[in-house]
């Protein structure tokens, strides 16, 4: 009767171990699981190493701080294409266009901290689909503001009167590292310093 019990349990071991290889292949694999879908947006780490940052995009002869040029750009009207005076670093009366030297900052990636998406990404020009409902894609849009509810309408402002710009929207999201989305909160609070513009 004894090994009777022991015959018993040693094929259902047996049995057993038959029908885990069967189904889950070698013994000591593991089965590894992948999503379906993938993440629209990468997330970011942050790097510790990007306290001073220089970009550099197209042939400007100024540094400047990134926030420190879009204030003034909104001072001065927020000129379409005509250029327009900003204070260097250094101290220099500089001009800069919004073309050559503001749009790329809503336009292109790795401007605000290395590996930085573009702001027109989750800005784009279908305005049902962009955060915020708003497009940061050209001029007219980015002017047009947020929360719109369709290409023709008025949105919320995000650049102030340009008397008071530390108040803006845009300011603020910018300043206090809320966009672009990941930015590491060790980036410099006005963004990196860029080179933009000519000495006037």
């Amino acid at each position: 009767m004894r090994s009777r019990i022991i015959i018993i349990v040693v094929l259902v071991f047996v049995v057993q171990a038959f029908f885990l290889i069967l189904f889950f292949g070698k013994v000591g694999k593991t089965p590894v699981e992948h999503t379906p879908i993938p993440t629209y947006i990468p997330v970011f780490e942050a790097k510790p190493t990007l306290h001073v940052q220089q970009v550099s995009f197209g042939a400007g002869k100024c540094s400047v701080a990134a926030l420190d040029l879009l204030g003034d750009w909104v001072k001065a009207g927020k000129p379409e294409s005509a250029a327009f005076e900003f204070q260097s670093g250094t101290g220099k009366t500089c001009l800069a266009t919004f073309p050559q030297d503001v749009l790329p900052l809503f336009t292109q990636p790795n401007i605000w901290f290395d590996g930085a998406i573009s702001c027109s990404t989750c800005h784009g020009s279908d305005l049902a689909q962009a955060a915020a409902k708003m497009s940061l894609v050209d001029y007219a849009n980015i002017i047009a503001g947020s929360r719109r509810d369709n290409p023709s309408a008025k949105g919320n402002d995000i650049f102030g009167d340009g008397t008071n710009w530390p108040q803006a929207k845009l300011y603020t999201m910018i300043f206090t590292r809320q966009m672009p989305i990941g930015r590491p909160f060790s980036s410099p609070q006005k963004g990196p310093i860029i080179h933009v513009g000519t000495e006037k």
